[in-house]
């Protein structure tokens, strides 16, 4: 079960508005077009919701401290976990993960388009009163002390 890891993630504590390290060869990681829809499934009453937005990350020489040799995995890349939830009551809505290859060249992004899709349900009804917002944690399983939070709103 994944609930011990849920659990964990969602109990460290808020980190909207952390501040990142000033270490000069830390990976440059930007979100863009981010939306939230409301989807009506069809055959029944239920509604689900799609998250969908971009990111970017661009290494900036970054070099994983255990990488001893230089095929070392080659097709392994970077990993990045991406987890969804809810503001109260800590429910999972979705989780994923991908790879990052280690691009060669200085000034390289690599970019992919994220789509996740969760009960919408379970999302509204925990939302918070006024707030109405999910929690996107960013997982760098990389780098220490690199993970995102980031708020988002159901509201349009």
């Amino acid at each position: 079960s994944c609930f011990p890891l849920v659990r964990r993630i969602f109990s460290t504590g808020i980190m909207i508005g952390a501040k990142p390290s000033s270490t000069s060869n830390i990976p440059s990681i930007k979100f863009g077009n981010v939306m939230v829809e409301k989807e009506f499934t069809k055959g029944s009453h239920q509604h689900k919701g799609v998250l969908e937005f971009d990111y970017n990350i661009e290494l900036n020489g970054f070099r994983r401290a255990n990488h001893k040799k230089p095929n070392q995995d080659k097709k392994g890349g970077l990993g990045v976990a991406l987890v969804l939830g809810t503001l109260n009551g800590g429910y999972l809505l979705n989780q994923t993960s991908f790879n990052v290859s280690e691009v060669k060249s200085k000034g390289k992004c690599t970019k992919k388009h994220i789509r996740m899709e969760f009960d919408w349900n379970t999302a509204d009804a925990n939302a918070g009163k006024d707030q109405h917002l999910i929690i996107l944690r960013v997982i760098h399983e990389f780098i220490s002390n690199s993970d995102i939070e980031i708020a988002v709103s159901l509201k349009s």
